[in-house]
C-alpha cells in the first residue's frame, strides 16, 4: 500500500544502494525513471501536529492487545506501519511580521573598515581627496542608502557615514558601491552589509513559561517558512542580560491555564452548533446556565421547572425542560469537559461564562494578539508577565509575508521552536517529554502474579496513579521470579519502594516513557488518520518492541498552573506541537515511501486525482518501477523454478490455494524400496490444467510443480507407534503443513508431559473436585505443561 504521509519536499538524491540495486536486477532499463531524481536534495518529510486540533487517546491497540497512546489526526495524511520516525516538539506559527530596521550605526562616523558591527568597508584606492555628503550607494537588494566619506590624501576613504539607517530593503552581505559623481575614478571601495538589518515577530500556536528563560542565552529556529527565513537566530537580550519577550493577552496567567483557555476557545469556536443548546442560533449565558445545571446534577424534572420559569428565546429549536434535559444528556461526556482535563466541573462552568459574556466580536476566551503589536510593547520576565506567545529576533533578510510563509496551511504548515543554553547544550525549550511518566518493572510474588494482577489495571498510590501494562515470569536457574511492568506519573516510584495492594510491588529504576532522541515506529495504523508508536522499531527481536504508553495523569504544581495547581490532570493536555521526521531519502530499505498517496486531498476533504491534487510532481515513476520490479521477479522465478529440471525445487513461500490437492499413486510405482528413487515417484503438485502430472517429458515439467515434499514423497502412517513414516533419503518436513488433524506423540513421557493411570493420582495433583476425565476401562490420560503469557497453563488430554 502506497505510503500516505505528507512529504513536504520529495528527498530523493541519495541513491546510493537503491539505484545500483534496482540497475544490476533491471540491466540499465531503470536509467530514464532514475534520471528525475538527480539532483533533489535530501530531507525527510513531516507530518504536523497541532495539539489544538488534533487529539490523543489511550486506546488498547487491535494489532498488539496492547495499552499505547493512540495519536489521531483531523486530517486525512498519516504513516503508515514500519516507517521510522523522530519526534520534535515545536511551536506553529500563527502570526508573523518583519519590519526593516536598518543598523544601529546609523548615523556613527565609523574610521576604522573593521571597527563596526553592523557593515565593515574595504578603503580602495585611487579617491579624489575631499569630503563627500550624501553620496549615493548602489547594490544590494534595498535602495536609499547614503553616506558621508572623508577621503584622504592617498585616495583612499578614511572615514564613512551612513545616513538614515541605510536606507530600506537591504540584506545581511549586500554590497554597497559609489554611485556616479563622488570621489573620482578610484576603485575598490564596498560597504558590506554584517549586520541583520530585519527584525521579525512570531507568534504561536500555544504559550509556554518564561520564568526559567530570564536569563539564559536563547535562541530560535524556523523551518518549514521560505528560504530566505529558514535557519536558527540568536535572540538578543534587553537591558541587565534579561531577555524581552511581546507582552500578550492575560499576561499575568501562567502557560498551562493560557493553553486550557486556547483549548476552550478553539473548542466552542469548531463547535458552535453543539454549544447552542437550546438552538436559538447563538451561544448565550442561559446555554451556559443549562450546562452548568447538568453539570451539578439537576434532572429532567428540575429543567422542566425551570424552563417554565424561565422560557427560552422565540424560534429555539428546544423550547422544553425535557427537550433541553435529553439534549445535554446525549452528549458526550468530552463536550462538556471542554477544557479537556478530564472531568466536567465548576472551572468548565466559568471559562464557558468567560466566553458567552464576552465583549468581543466574535466572543472569546483568548485571543492571540497580533505580531506586530507584539513586536512593540515588550518587557522583561516579571510578575505582570508569566508567560509568552510570541518571540522575537533579527533576521539576515526580508522573510515574506504571512500569506508568502504558508501560514494557515492544513497540511504544511510553518512553525518555530526555542532553544535555551543550559548545562553546555542547548535544550529545546518546547521539549516537556520528561513529564509524560515512568516505565518501571517491580517484582512481586508468585500469589500476587497470579491472583490480583490484571494487565490493563489503573491503581493509584498518593499522589502517584499507575497502569500495569505487562506481567512475566524470568526462570533463574533456580526459580521462577515474577514481574510486573507498570507506567507510573511523574517520575514514578524510589527504587526499592514497596507500594500498592492486589498486587503490592517492589519497584525498580524506571525510565522517562517517550523521549525526542529516540527512534520510534509507527504500529497499527489505519492508514488515514491514526496511529500508536513502538520503541526499537529497526529491531528483529519483538518482544523488544514496547507499546509507547504515556501515564494518565500528571500532577500539576502551583508554579505551573493557579487554576489546576495541585491536582491530577490528564497528561495528554500537556502534549504541545509535534513534527513527525521520516527519512525518505532514496535507498532500497524505503524506497516505498516514494510511492504515490493513494488519498489525494486538497485540503477540504475534497477528494480528486487531477494534475492540482497532492502529488510529489513526477509522473510515471511508479509505474515504471514497478513494471521493472516485476520483470526482474518474474524473470528470477521463470529461470530458477519454473524451468529448472535438474535438481529438486523448495519455494519457501506462503501458498494459499481454492481447490482439491491429491497425492496419488495411479501407476502403483512405490510397491518397493526401488521404486521410491524413480522420477515418476507421485507427490503434491501446483500444475495447470494442462498439465499431465505423469507425463515424462520435460516440456510437461514447465508447467507443474512439486510442493510440500522431496520428489521422493510418500508417508506412511504407523497408527501403532503414533507416527508418519517415509524412507525417503530427502525430506524437507517442516513444509508439511497439517489444516485438518493435530496429533500428539504421546507414546513416551518427559518433564512436560505426565501419564495419570487412576483416578487417585488425578485426585492427588488436581483436588478431589475434579470431574474424572478417565475412562476406568482405558485408563490413559495425561497432562500436558504450557506456558501462556507468562502464565502457566495445563492442557488435559485422553488418547482415543
Amino acid at each position: 500500500m502506497a505510503n500516505q504521509g505528507f512529504v513536504r519536499t520529495l528527498n530523493l538524491s541519495e541513491i546510493n544502494d537503491g539505484a545500483q540495486t534496482i540497475q544490476n536486477l533491471a540491466g540499465g532499463t531503470v536509467d530514464s525513471d532514475l534520471r528525475v531524481f538527480a539532483g533533489l536534495s535530501s530531507e525527510r518529510s513531516q507530518l504536523l501536529w497541532n495539539r489544538f486540533i488534533n487529539t490523543t487517546e489511550i486506546n488498547q491497540s487491535v494489532a498488539s492487545l496492547k495499552n499505547g497512546t493512540q495519536f489521531i489526526w483531523d486530517t486525512n495524511y498519516t504513516y503508515t506501519d514500519d516507517d521510522y520516525i523522530y519526534i520534535e516538539p515545536v511551536n506553529l506559527l500563527r502570526d508573523f511580521n518583519a519590519t526593516y530596521i536598518g543598523f544601529a550605526e546609523g548615523n556613527s562616523v565609523v574610521s576604522d573598515p573593521l571597527g563596526a558591527l553592523d557593515y565593515n568597508y574595504d578603503i580602495g584606492e585611487g579617491y579624489t581627496p575631499g569630503t563627500y555628503n550624501n553620496v549615493a550607494l548602489t547594490g544590494g537588494n534595498g535602495s536609499g542608502a547614503k553616506v558621508n566619506l572623508i577621503i584622504g590624501n592617498d585616495g583612499t576613504i578614511s572615514s564613512v557615514q551612513v545616513l538614515d539607517l541605510g536606507g530600506t530593503g537591504y540584506s545581511y552581505g549586500d554590497k554597497l558601491l559609489i554611485g556616479d559623481g563622488s570621489g573620482g575614478d578610484g576603485v575598490g571601495f564596498v560597504i558590506r552589509v554584517t549586520a541583520f538589518p530585519w527584525e521579525a515577530t512570531a507568534v504561536g500556536n500555544f504559550a509556554w513559561g518564561i520564568e526559567d528563560l530570564d536569563i539564559l542565552n536563547l535562541r530560535v529556529t524556523f523551518d518549514n517558512c521560505s528560504a530566505t527565513l529558514d535557519g536558527t537566530y540568536t535572540i538578543a537580550q534587553g537591558a541587565s542580560n534579561k531577555n524581552i519577550w511581546g507582552v500578550p493577552n492575560n499576561a499575568v496567567n501562567l502557560a498551562y491555564d493560557i493553553n486550557r483557555q486556547i483549548t476552550v476557545q478553539e473548542k466552542i469556536e469548531n463547535n458552535l452548533d453543539i454549544y447552542d443548546i437550546d438552538g436559538d442560533g447563538s451561544i448565550t449565558v442561559q446555554d451556559k446556565t443549562y450546562i452548568e445545571m447538568f453539570i451539578n446534577g439537576d434532572d429532567e424534572l428540575t429543567f422542566t421547572t425551570y424552563i417554565q420559569n424561565n422560557p427560552v428565546n422565540a424560534g429555539s429549536v428546544r423550547q422544553t425542560g425535557p427537550a433541553i434535559y435529553r439534549y445535554i444528556a446525549g452528549l458526550a461526556s468530552s463536550v462538556l469537559d471542554v477544557d479537556g482535563t478530564g472531568v466536567a466541573n465548576a472551572t468548565d462552568v466559568s471559562l464557558i461564562n468567560s466566553y458567552v459574556t464576552s465583549s468581543t466580536t466574535p466572543k472569546s476566551i483568548y485571543v492571540r494578539q497580533s505580531a506586530t503589536n507584539l513586536a512593540s510593547g515588550r518587557q522583561s520576565y516579571s510578575a505582570t508577565l508569566r508567560h509568552a506567545i510570541s518571540v522575537t529576533a533579527k533576521v539576515p533578510s526580508n522573510p515574506g509575508t504571512k500569506q508568502s510563509l504558508g501560514i494557515g496551511d492544513v497540511y504544511d504548515p510553518p512553525y518555530f521552536y526555542i532553544e535555551k543554553y543550559e548545562n553546555n547544550e542547548w535544550k529545546n525549550v518546547y521539549d516537556n517529554f520528561a513529564k509524560y511518566g515512568t516505565a518501571q518493572t517491580c517484582s512481586t510474588t508468585e500469589t500476587e502474579y497470579v491472583n490480583n494482577t490484571n494487565v490493563g489495571v489503573l491503581k493509584s498510590e498518593g499522589d502517584i496513579q499507575y497502569r500495569i501494562v505487562d506481567k512475566f515470569v524470568v526462570f533463574d536457574g533456580t526459580q521462577n521470579n515474577y514481574y510486573v511492568r507498570i507506567v507510573a506519573s511523574g517520575t514514578g516510584f524510589t527504587n526499592g519502594q514497596v507500594f500498592g495492594s492486589l498486587p503490592t510491588l517492589t519497584a525498580t529504576t524506571g525510565v522517562p516513557v517517550f523521549n525526542k532522541n529516540s527512534e520510534y515506529g509507527v504500529f497499527d495504523s489505519d492508514g488515514a488518520a491514526k496511529f500508536y508508536l513502538r520503541t526499537n522499531p529497526r529491531s528483529s527481536v519483538e518482544s523488544i518492541k514496547e507499546m509507547v504508553l504515556f501515564s494518565t495523569s500528571y500532577s500539576l504544581s502551583t508554579s505551573e498552573s493557579t487554576q489546576y495547581g495541585g491536582t491530577q490532570v490528564p497528561t495528554l493536555t500537556l502534549i504541545p506541537d509535534l513534527v513527525f521526521k521520516r527519512d525518505d531519502s532514496l535507498l532500497l530499505s524505503n524506497i516505498q515511501n516514494l510511492e504515490s498517496p493513494e488519498i489525494v486531498d486538497d485540503g477540504e476533504n475534497k477528494y480528486s486525482s487531477g494534475f492540482d491534487a497532492f502529488s510529489y510532481g513526477i509522473e510515471g515513476y511508479a509505474t515504471e518501477l514497478a513494471q521493472v520490479t516485476d520483470n526482474v521477479d518474474e524473470s528470477i522465478y521463470l529461470r530458477t523454478t519454473k524451468y529448472r529440471i535438474d535438481r529438486n525445487l523448495y519455494y519457501t513461500k506462503e501458498i494459499k490455494f481454492n481447490g482439491f490437492i491429491t497425492s496419488y499413486d495411479p501407476d502403483e510405482l512405490n510397491l518397493t524400496q526401488t521404486d521410491l528413487v524413480t522420477d515418476l515417484s507421485p507427490g503434491i503438485y501446483i500444475s495447470s490444467s494442462l498439465s499431465q502430472i505423469t507425463n515424462p517429458l520435460a516440456s510437461d515439467y514447465a508447467n507443474k510443480t512439486r510442493s510440500f515434499s522431496s520428489d521422493f514423497n510418500p508417508w506412511t502412517a504407523f497408527p501403532a507407534a503414533d507416527k508418519l513414516s517415509t524412507q525417503s533419503l530427502n525430506v524437507t518436513i517442516n513444509d508439511l503443513v497439517w489444516t485438518t488433524e493435530i496429533e500428539f506423540d504421546i507414546a513416551t513421557s518427559n518433564t512436560y508431559l505426565t501419564r495419570f493411570t487412576s483416578t487417585s493420582d488425578l485426585n492427588q495433583t488436581f483436588g478431589s473436585n475434579l470431574q474424572n476425565p478417565l475412562d476406568e476401562a482405558n485408563p490413559t490420560t495425561y497432562k500436558l505443561k504450557m506456558t501462556i503469557n507468562g502464565e502457566v497453563f495445563y492442557l488435559m488430554m485422553k488418547k482415543a
